[in-house]
């Protein structure tokens, strides 16, 4: 098992070591060994990173080559066979442990015991993951120095209580992140329903607006939203907040487990909104209250007699604390997601239900893609594979150029690239094919097209192309028919003559139209003969026998 290291963490290393972190720093805020974060920036050193000279020569290529001399992934340390041996007198070490002898002691004793020596870091771990070790803790207490003007800014997320919205007659709990500069004491307080990472980093945005500058350390809380994986010494960062920071130019300093002691100013301004500001209000809705609290803020809080410094905090801030923030540029910083996806065996990746192609050699793997809304990174052990435009979910977004040669004309229905094929083998075929390329039926004239291009492998171009001129002489463009003649071997002269020789349905004689008509006379149903008013059947006069009755009832 491994622990893959991502493109945003290789990229923290030399960002913190440009700064000039020493090698002891990085690997306690990245949680990498000290070994690992060496090779690291040798490779970037080989590339030509120094320190001093701006984070702008961290280039994409630079990370790349980094990652591509280091073997991506660090190993954590194997249970093997010292493991198994401890495991194996679990009893004992439980028994020790339960009197209280040190680590280091234990390992003397199993060694003159047994005569077997296990290293103290595998025992330690062993003690701690297995039987739930923990070493003694310090109890003292000292108070911590106040930061320099402009370096920390503590955050902590705080519940102040529930909101009834009077447009949709919902109530719903309110959340306050609240920011507290470590220097001045001033304070900005965000509210929101949730607590995701786009919520954290909105309120972020929110107070750089207002503070005018970026602090350039922000100690946070163990929230889900930036600290993935809490940890007293290595804890592991969330990816969306860590490339956040590093757009920001701001370093995370998160505060241990269950220590609020770690970030006691921004503890206490928690209390304080919750109890000065929200209790006993009431608000129309969210964007009313986030309002009225930016106001209270700058009007209440913000000129308040400090209990600890005894000064206004926005004044502190105005005239010590402003001047000396990182710039903030003013545009809103674009969230993105981060997603561990598969490669499908159609080289396409499913993000959001939009499909977007990945080369072919990577079917059947696991990449990392980075999505915001306007594109769409790849990324494949740390390096870079792809990048695409975002696209609405059902699209897809393929570059040809992922697909192998030979596949890659009939993937992308590329008629035109058939079409010069065929002008290169020669020029009748190129007629012809054109000729079946000008059809309607795009997907099934591609078929055909493709079995005329067979048609050069087996027999010889000079021959299709002779054949093809004589099929083009009359109108005939049947790539069958085609076939039949290369298979029946008709040389040049029948071919000539063929496609010479006169076409009978086109110089027929035309009979005139009214040949087959019949007269007008066939059609009448009662004839004339004579002055008589009777039928003439067969030359003989019938009389109108019904006439007749009704002429001798009127002489009647």
């Amino acid at each position: 098992m491994y622990v893959e290291v991502r493109m945003t963490e290789g990229h923290e290393v030399l960002r913190q070591w440009e700064k000039g972190k020493s090698i002891r720093s990085i690997s306690r805020q990245t949680g990498m060994a000290r070994r690992t974060v060496k090779r690291y920036i040798k490779a970037a050193q080989e590339f030509g990173l120094k320190q001093g000279e701006g984070e702008s020569q961290i280039t994409q290529e630079m990370v790349d080559h980094v990652f591509s001399q280091i073997r991506v992934g660090r190993h954590e340390a194997q249970k093997g066979e010292k493991w198994a041996y401890c495991e194996g007198h679990k009893e004992i070490l439980q028994g020790w442990l339960g009197q209280g002898i040190g680590v280091k002691k234990m390992v003397t004793l199993l060694h003159r015991h047994t005569g077997v020596e296990v290293p103290y870091s595998t025992l330690l771990r062993y003690l701690k993951q297995e039987l739930g070790y923990k070493k003694s803790k310090d109890k003292a207490t000292v108070r911590v120095a106040d930061s320099e003007p402009g370096e920390y800014l503590e955050v902590d997320f705080g519940y102040l209580g529930k909101l009834t919205d009077k447009d949709t007659g919902k109530s719903r709990k309110v959340w306050a992140l609240v920011f507290t500069a470590g220097y001045s004491r001033h304070m900005y307080v965000w509210l929101t329903y949730r607590q995701r990472v786009q919520d954290v980093i909105e309120g972020m945005e929110h107070a750089h607006q207002f503070f005018g500058g970026v602090f350039k350390v922000l100690l946070p809380d163990n929230m889900k939203t930036v600290v993935q994986k809490a940890d007293r010494k290595n804890p592991r960062l969330n990816q969306v907040f860590l490339e956040y920071s590093q757009a920001r130019g701001f370093s995370i300093d998160p505060a241990r487990v269950r220590s609020p002691k770690d970030k006691p100013k921004v503890e206490r301004s928690v209390q304080y909104v919750q109890g000065s500001f929200f209790a006993g209000e009431e608000f129309p809705s969210l964007a009313d209250a986030q309002d009225r609290v930016e106001q209270w803020l700058l009007n209440e809080a913000g000129l308040r007699d400090h209990g600890t410094t005894h000064r206004q905090p926005l004044r502190v801030f105005e005239e010590e604390e402003k001047t000396v923030l990182l710039p903030w540029d003013g545009k809103y910083y674009d969230v993105p997601e981060f997603k561990d996806v598969l490669v499908h065996r159609d080289q396409h990746i499913t993000i959001n239900r939009a499909y977007y192609s990945v080369p072919i050699e990577h079917v059947g793997h696991r990449v990392h893609a980075r999505v915001d809304s306007s594109q769409v990174k790849i990324y494949y052990h740390g390096q870079l594979v792809t990048t695409h435009p975002r696209v609405e979910k059902g699209k897809f977004s393929t570059n040809r150029t992922h697909y192998p040669e030979h596949k890659r004309i009939y993937a992308c229905r590329d008629i035109k690239a058939l079409q010069k094929q065929a002008d290169e083998t020669g020029v009748n075929i190129g007629r012809f094919v054109s000729k079946l390329a000008g059809q309607p039926e795009k997907w099934r004239m591609m078929k055909l097209i493709y079995h005329v291009l067979r048609l050069l492998d087996i027999y010889d171009a000079k021959a299709v192309d002779k054949a093809c001129l004589a099929l083009l002489e009359i109108g005939l463009f049947d790539p069958y028919r085609l076939e039949n003649i290369l298979k029946a071997g008709i040389d040049e002269q029948a071919l000539l003559a063929m496609s010479k020789a006169p076409d009978k349905t086109t110089k027929k004689e035309q009979k005139p139209l009214d040949t087959y008509a019949r007269p007008i006379s066939d059609f009448e149903t009662h004839k004339s003969v004579g002055v008589s008013s009777g039928r003439c059947v067969g030359g003989v006069e019938h009389k109108n026998s019904t006439n007749n009755k009704h002429k001798k009832h009127k002489g009647d």
